[in-house]
């Protein structure tokens, strides 16, 4: 690298220039492979880390990089000096940011054997950008020089809103160490802290429960948390190549290698990223079915047979807490013993169809669990009121889990919701309407959106219905209920607040309202992380699911590996795939332009090209009734009658013209689906009257929800005699055909034979007696 001519002439300019820069607030040597910058916030001061040592792949670390940590040193220096006005807008709070990209380039040009900044031509950025999509959604193993290539080891790798949430934060990918310290609140017991949020003397700076719940959530890009989640992670990595182009005057001035050519064509890193993210978003996966369905059967049981137990430890800790302050002063230590003591007498009830409590007691406990990165865990241990603590908040992220699988928001759009004391909305923020035909009762929830909006707008969406004078409530209301109640001591005076709150203080029930705040986005990611690592068991799962899903990263990272957004993924595919026709409803419910934009992000590639061929069918069904209203066809079979029922039918038989007449027939194939099943012998319409199947009576399943053919046990003898079943003259062919390969043979010797000779005897008579 061209840095050992200096290192060779003895000068180190650079190093000396931008080190008295930022003597301010750079607290470490320059030679360290751990640099902590200060910063003043109103709590104190606060140390974020940037460490500069990290696994590129296994075995293989930066440190066997050098010449690229002094170049990627000397950038995050020169960012923050500002010596020529070209980053006025970086400043400490910008590194956590900045390490994101800066890690994602240094690997990538230590896989591809690029050794400093001037290698990076236009050409060279079109390639990393090329990668980026791979980069994203899959881990790679990287080795030096391009030769190796790479290997994928896993899928669905940290998503932007985790990915953001946990390195915006300053926590460390890869250097997390965990050290006991003192926990006041529950009078003695150990919590863990992180070393990287320690200075270089040991001293605490931030303990890991400030970084979860609050330092996470605060520095979440809130700005950039309008758009889709893998904008943020596409964009903060083409950011740093910018950032490289941008110091190219102070790379020049000391000597070290520079960019010669401004990348992508002078685009900004907002328009570069846009066509990226939208390869990323596309391919985000909707969650397999065998993940989604024990962890929404969680959740659920938490909501509906979990949550009295933990309202009432809440009214215990409340309670308690007020008698024995009275009694023994507040936070003295008869206070704390007294308060542990009837925490663990408490005892959790016996669930419907279980012979033993749900959980045992409140006892100290030690245990591992996920932190702001998905791939660690840090141990921990929780006294009793730190489990309450917790249990309070597994019931909140409980009813996330429900909330963001059953409507399908984005996380801004959850967290924008408001509960306000005003007269007429239930639970504060949800409005109930009745339907245009009076027989539903539609409950709406209050909310902003602020994606593509400059200003956030006020809008409503659907959560669910119930029939007029039910007492039912659909789950999504449950959800709500249980979220206003469960905050409801802290926050029932106020005249309005989030509907997701977050517990401000680090290990115990807030006392008043002030520590009672509302959530960021952090602290519901961290929170869903949580839930799923804790309450579901996916170690049992498949290697892979029925519909040929990969499962291994799931069962390999016990479900960490979940993002938020792929609950907006789920609930969109739920839908489509159940009914094609809801394209334009999902479209509305998720406030998109138009259904141009759900299409391309929410109903994948194979799901479009099933829609192309169902669009045939569907053209080839609507042209069954044209034909048969116009007398051009003749139905014969046991479908037949309720076919001329229906093509008399006062919407169709009124229309006054052609045009009309397909418009309503249209309409009606395409509300109710009644898509016919085309086969060389016949039409099924079993989408009309699923109960008289036939085939799937054979494959011993029949309801309203089997309507389609049990293909692998249909006939076209079982066919002959389905009520679903009709055909028409076109299909005379066929039927004459079967009739005369079976002419020959005894009826006692070749019984079958004889028996389909007969049944196709008498189609080929029904045509004949339909074509007269």
């Amino acid at each position: 690298m061209k840095l050992n001519a200096l290192q060779r002439a003895g000068s180190y300019d650079y190093q000396r220039t931008l080190g008295q820069a930022l003597r301010d607030v750079l607290c470490s040597p320059w030679d360290s492979m751990s640099w902590y910058f200060s910063r003043f916030l109103p709590t104190g001061e606060v140390r974020i880390p940037a460490h500069w040592s990290f696994v590129i792949a296994p075995g293989i670390t930066s440190e066997q990089y050098p010449e690229l940590i002094e170049c990627f040193k000397a950038l995050l220096a020169s960012l923050l000096a500002n010596r020529n006005q070209q980053s006025y807008d970086f400043s400490v709070r910008s590194i956590p940011a900045f390490l994101i990209g800066a890690r994602a380039m240094l690997r990538w040009m230590a896989t591809n054997n690029i050794r400093d900044f001037s290698e990076l031509t236009p050409e060279v950025c079109d390639a990393y950008l090329a990668d980026l999509p791979s980069e994203i959604l899959h881990p790679v193993n990287y080795r030096p020089g391009p030769q190796e290539g790479r290997k994928k080891v896993t899928e669905l790798r940290e998503m932007a809103d985790i990915e953001l949430a946990y390195e915006s934060a300053g926590v460390d990918e890869f250097d997390e160490q965990a050290t006991p310290t003192f926990d006041e609140e529950t009078g003695g017991e150990d919590e863990y802290v992180n070393d990287d949020v320690r200075d270089e003397d040991g001293n605490e700076t931030v303990s890991v429960e400030q970084i979860d719940d609050s330092i996470v959530a605060q520095n979440v890009a809130e700005n950039e948390e309008n758009r889709q989640p893998s904008f943020n992670q596409v964009y903060l990595r083409i950011s740093t190549i910018h950032q490289i182009y941008s110091q190219r005057l102070d790379f020049e001035e000391f000597g070290i290698p520079f960019m010669l050519s401004q990348p992508f064509d002078g685009l900004s890193a907002k328009k570069v990223a846009e066509p990226v993210s939208r390869i990323v978003r596309e391919i985000t996966p909707p969650l397999p079915d065998e993940v989604a369905l024990p962890l929404l059967t969680e959740a659920l049981t938490w909501l509906d047979d979990k949550a009295p137990d933990v309202l009432r430890l809440r009214d215990l800790v409340l309670m308690e807490r007020t008698r024995l302050a009275k009694e023994h002063g507040l936070r003295t230590t008869k206070y704390y013993t007294q308060l542990n003591k009837a925490l663990r007498a408490f005892e959790f009830s016996v669930l419907t169809g279980q012979v033993s409590p749900w959980r045992e007691g409140l006892e100290s406990v030690s245990m591992e669990t996920p932190t702001t990165n998905p791939a660690k865990l840090i141990p921990v241990q929780l006294g009793p009121l730190r489990q309450v603590r917790r249990l309070i908040l597994t019931l909140r992220d409980a009813a996330f889990v429900l909330l963001n699988y059953l409507v399908g928001l984005r996380i801004s759009e959850y967290k924008s919701i408001r509960v306000r004391n005003q007269s007429g909305l239930l639970f504060g923020c949800v409005e109930k309407r009745t339907s245009r035909s009076g027989i539903l009762e539609i409950f709406f929830v209050k909310g902003f959106i602020t994606k593509g909006r400059d200003i956030p707008i006020e809008t409503e969406w659907v959560i669910g219905c119930r029939p007029v004078g039910s007492d039912f409530e659909p789950i999504p209301l449950r959800a709500i209920r249980l979220l206003h109640e469960l905050f409801l001591p802290w926050k029932g005076d106020c005249q309005e607040y989030g509907l997701f709150q977050q517990f401000s203080n680090m290990n115990s029930l807030p006392y008043d309202e002030d520590l009672t705040v509302d959530a960021f986005s952090g602290n519901l990611v961290l929170g869903l992380r949580r839930f799923v690592h804790h309450e579901v068991d996916l170690t049992g799962l498949p290697q892979r699911g029925a519909h040929g899903e990969d499962l291994t990263p799931y069962i390999a990272t016990r479900g960490r590996c979940i993002t938020s957004h792929q609950g907006r993924k789920t609930f969109s595919a739920f839908m489509l795939d159940s009914r094609r026709s809801l394209l334009l409803p999902v479209s509305r419910h998720f406030h998109h332009l138009n259904t141009t934009v759900t299409e391309a992000s929410y109903f994948a590639a194979v799901a479009r090209l099933k829609r192309e061929v169902n669009s045939e069918t569907t053209a080839n069904t609507i042209r069954v009734f044209e034909e048969v209203m116009d007398g051009n066809v003749v139905l014969v079979g046991r479908m037949a009658a309720a076919i001329d029922a229906m093509v008399n039918s006062e919407a169709w038989a009124n229309a006054s013209t052609r045009r009309e007449r397909y418009i309503a027939i249209k309409a009606t194939v395409l509300l109710h689906e009644l898509t016919i099943y085309f086969t060389r012998y016949g039409m099924c319409f079993i989408k009309a009257k699923p109960l008289e199947s036939r085939c799937n009576e054979a494959a011993e399943h029949t309801g309203w929800l089997w309507d389609e053919p049990a293909f692998e046990y249909r006939t076209p003898a079982l066919c002959a005699g389905c009520g679903c079943f009709a055909i028409d003259p076109s299909h005379r062919t066929y039927w004459v055909d079967r009739a005369d390969r079976h002419i020959d043979g005894d009826a006692r010797e070749f019984h079958v034979l004889f028996s389909q000779r007969e049944q196709a005897r008498k189609v080929v008579l029904w045509l004949k007696d339909a074509a007269a």
